[in-house]
């Protein structure tokens, strides 16, 4: 590691260095960061394959003269000795937020040169600080340098190894001076996990429980000492573990060494407040347990607490200036009510919740924040009963139906539209159970209770016609009765069964009522119900008020580029996305990736890349995708309640389709396989696919042709229940299944059943279920029409190019892509071929201000047409 002189002269250098490298492609700023790095310290784990590994503490050591680092991994049954690649991390991480991306893509661990047995390294996948053993030996005051200068982004610190009262005490003072360190771990020793077990059997209450552990803790309780902590204590399949957290900073401690790889499950049994016990302080207590085995040791289904995440200094997220007057005794609960509403609006459902709670605690007769809670913890137009798994559906169901009942109690002294309101919600939660004639038919459960909700909303909104939350709770009941299927795509007529009509002319009314023009809910809603519609411009005035409107609300930030996709404005959409994922980033450095919210991340990143593809911006498509990479790591991805996999992993191989867009041949052959067949099934199908298309393109169709059979073995692997937000994975495969045919057939020279296969990739893309970004991620009708050209088929190309820009109203609107650059040149170029200069000339404005944004030469549809 270099001086600290050198990374405080290079931090000084920083705006210089950024300004410089900015300036350069990045495949060079990528060469000259790995330039800039030291000699190997960076130790790569092998990890044993399957589900449930354990943590490993690995010994790394390097004979003189030999590159190669062997890893001993203490941990294993068996002694194993591992050899990692000599990896390194970049002085320039510093530097440059684009070398910190890059670095959070591609490396693991940095070994501290100057403390013996690995006991500092860097995790930029999480970003965790961890010393293990022989504090004594490290400088503290280098390392709170290091960690400023170097590591500014780190969340977490942990000390396993450090046992006495005095180092205690330092740990303490540690803490306290690194100021944005958020989570602590600490080793809690007590004796033997067989005595504990011995004890718990006797433990008859939650208090008993504290008692017990009390004991347990031991010395290691002086820690917490005079400082307002919440204590939780946790139990996983083997293993007991307490964790503290005061704020946004958490103490966790483990049964036993070794650097934590993600916090156990939390199945929540009881809860109490002991002030009895503990006066001066607030402490609830969460008995918790781990059902099942090793491979369950994640599990995020049921919260143990809702705490809103503040920032370090006590600030809260800016939110705008929405606010609803409601019954409450409390100011404070009033604002913590109006975020809630607002987050709910911005479909981050699990903070709203969080801040309900919060106004139930400032007011425990807050009617209206029971009802709140009730609401934000239910089923949604992005996440419907049905994404509700078993045991989290179950707790749901009772969370909500206690929550309304509450509410109804207290709503005695209410308004009337506010008894309205928590009178409705009863009919979404009627019982704190599901009867065994609805477990064993769910569909008929969820569709009488959201229907019957909808009903009452009825009820209430006409009874209060004017009021916007009115009219907004009213809509979204509406649309969760058939959510993402208001319109038929074909006939651009409602969908049968769904109450589209009805919600727009709520809509409509509510926008002619002051205020209802920047009503975050309204809007919101206004546009996820005029997007499928076969006009969607007609919603571009009104999401225009929506952006920056919240301005830390992501999604809210991002829900205006649903219709710029639409409507061809593809920079307008990068820039909405951008401002999304910088909101986005302010969120996940105070809550972390482990929520549901995780998937709204995702799909923002995911939206820019869309835009960018659209609009010919390769280095904003790559570099988004590394991004998005950076932010679901294996660990993430291994959660198994929720399924994160089955929500997430569909996201990681988006950087392939962008290398495909910009014909990244090389790159694509040359990206290697992940380890894990199973939690990475879609991105290794995908990438079976993806290099038989660059190996077809490159004239080696022997060898497409072995990455085609390879994807046909993956593609049965992949699940039923991998999605990529509303379509399944193996339909989106499905397309590149006969994406793949028709590549290989074509370079055989076999053109009619090549343009028969894409003819069927077409088909199979146009109907897939409606989302935004549509689940396949270039136009099957791109590389067709490419092929069709290249074939001498200018008419028949012509035609495609038209369906596909909307020129002709062929396609369903949905599946037009407006200006987009690739369609503007194959037309363009078609007219000219066929004489038609007039239309060229006058189609030759759009084409060159898409031109002009695009940062590679457009020369064809598709990279995939060899001769122009």
């Amino acid at each position: 590691m270099t001086r600290h002189a050198d990374l405080m002269a290079e931090q000084t250098a920083r705006s210089a260095v950024e300004f410089g490298l900015r300036r350069l492609p990045i495949e060079l700023r990528l060469r000259v960061w790995e330039e800039t790095w030291p000699a190997t310290r960076l130790i790569e784990v092998t990890l044993p394959p399957g589900p449930g590994v354990a943590p490993r503490r690995i010994k790394p050591s390097r004979q003189v003269g030999d590159e190669r680092i062997t890893a001993w991994d203490s941990n294993s049954t068996r002694l194993e000795n591992v050899s990692c690649r000599p990896y390194s991390m970049p002085v320039a991480l510093q530097v440059c937020r684009e070398s910190r991306d890059h670095t959070l893509k591609t490396y693991r661990r940095l070994q501290h040169s100057h403390v013996p047995d690995c006991c500092f390294y860097f995790d930029p996948r999480r970003d965790i600080l961890w010393l293990h053993r022989d504090l004594s030996q490290f400088d503290t005051s280098s390392l709170g340098l290091v960690q400023r200068v170097l590591f500014k982004d780190v969340e977490r610190y942990d000390d396993s190894g450090a046992d006495k009262k005095q180092r205690r005490r330092e740990l303490l003072e540690m803490i306290e001076s690194m100021g944005c360190v958020r989570d602590v771990m600490v080793l809690v020793h007590w004796t033997s996990i067989a005595d504990l077990e011995d004890r718990t059997e006797s433990v008859e209450t939650l208090y008993d429980w504290m008692q017990y552990y009390m004991y347990m803790l031991d010395e290691n309780w002086e820690i917490l000492d005079g400082h307002e902590w919440t204590l939780q204590f946790l139990s996983t399949w083997d293993e007991f573990g307490v964790c503290f957290q005061r704020g946004e900073t958490r103490l966790w401690g483990n049964a036993r060494e070794g650097p934590p790889y993600g916090c156990p499950s939390h199945d929540v049994v009881y809860r109490k407040r002991l002030v009895e016990r503990f006066p001066n302080k607030f402490m609830e207590v969460v008995l918790t347990k781990q059902h099942g085995s090793a491979e369950h040791n994640q599990n995020m289904a049921v919260p143990p607490s809702l705490s809103p995440s503040l920032a370090e200094d006590g600030s809260y997220y800016d939110l705008g200036t929405y606010h609803r007057p409601v019954t409450t005794r409390s100011s404070e609960a009033q604002t913590w009510f109006d975020r809630g509403l607002i987050w709910s609006y911005g479909f981050n459902h699990e903070e709203s919740a969080a801040c309900f709670q919060r106004a139930i605690e400032l007011d425990p007769e807050f009617a209206m924040a029971y009802w709140g809670l009730a609401y934000a913890l239910g089923p949604n137009y992005n996440k419907p009963w049905d994404f509700f798994e078993g045991r989290e559906r179950e707790t749901t169901v009772e969370r909500t139906h206690r929550a309304v009942k509450r509410a109804g109690e207290l709503s005695a002294k209410v308004s009337p539209v506010e008894s309205a309101i928590i009178e409705a919600l009863k009919y979404r939660y009627p019982r704190s159970h599901l009867t065994d004639d609805e477990a064993n038919d769910p569909e008929e459960w969820k569709r009488v209770w959201n229907k019957e909700y909808a009903d009452a909303m009825g009820t209430a909104y006409k009874a209060f016609p004017d009021d916007l939350d009115v009219a907004t709770l009213y809509v979204d009941a509406l649309m969760n009765l058939t959510p993402w299927k208001l319109w038929d795509l074909r006939t651009g007529e409602p969908a049968p069964g769904a109450y589209t009509l009805e919600a727009k002319q709520a809509l409509e009314r509510a926008f002619a009522q002051p205020g209802g023009d920047t009503h975050p809910g309204l809007i919101h809603l206004w546009i996820h119900l005029i997007e499928m519609s076969s006009h969607p411009e007609d919603g571009l005035a009104k999401a225009e008020n929506l952006r920056k409107l919240v301005p830390d609300s992501g999604h809210l930030n991002h829900m205006p580029s649903h219709l710029d996709i639409l409507c061809g404005l593809y920079k307008d959409s990068v820039v909405a996305n951008s401002n999304a994922i910088r909101a986005d980033e302010t969120y996940l450095a105070r809550a972390g990736p482990m929520n549901f919210y995780t998937l709204y991340r995702s799909h923002n990143y995911h939206f820019l890349i869309y835009g960018a593809m659209f609009s010919g911006q390769s280095r904003i498509a790559l570099e988004t995708a590394a991004q998005l990479e950076a932010t679901l790591p294996e660990s993430l991805l291994r959660v198994e309640s929720p399924p994160m996999a089955d929500w997430l992993e569909a996201f990681v191989p988006l950087r392939i389709h962008v290398l495909i867009r910009f014909g990244r041949w090389h790159d694509i052959i040359a990206t290697p396989l992940p380890e894990d067949r199973n939690l990475y099934s879609a991105t290794i199908a995908t990438l079976h696919y993806a290099k038989g298309i660059a190996l077809a393109a490159l004239g080696r169709v022997e060898e497409a042709d072995e990455e085609r059979v390879k994807f046909r073995r993956t593609l049965e692997s992949v699940p039923k229940s991998r999605t990529l937000f509303n379509n399944a994975v193996v339909d989106i495969l499905g397309v590149a299944s006969a994406m793949l045919d028709g590549e290989i057939e074509y370079r055989r020279g076999n053109f009619d059943q090549a343009f028969e296969h894409l003819q069927s990739a077409i088909e199979r893309d146009d109907n897939l279920p409606y989302d935004e970004p549509w689940g396949w991620m270039q136009p099957t009708r791109h590389a067709y029409s490419a092929l069709l050209l290249e074939q001498g088929r200018v008419e028949d190309a012509l035609a495609v190019y038209k369906a596909d820009l909307g020129v002709d109203d062929t396609l369903p609107r949905a599946q037009q892509h407006r200006n987009n650059v690739w369609s503007l040149h194959g037309y363009h170029e078609c007219l000219v071929k066929l004489g038609r200069h007039d239309e060229a000339r006058q189609l030759e404005p759009r084409l060159n201000a898409a031109l002009e944004v695009a940062d590679v030469p457009i020369k064809a549809s598709c990279f995939c047409r060899l001769h122009i």
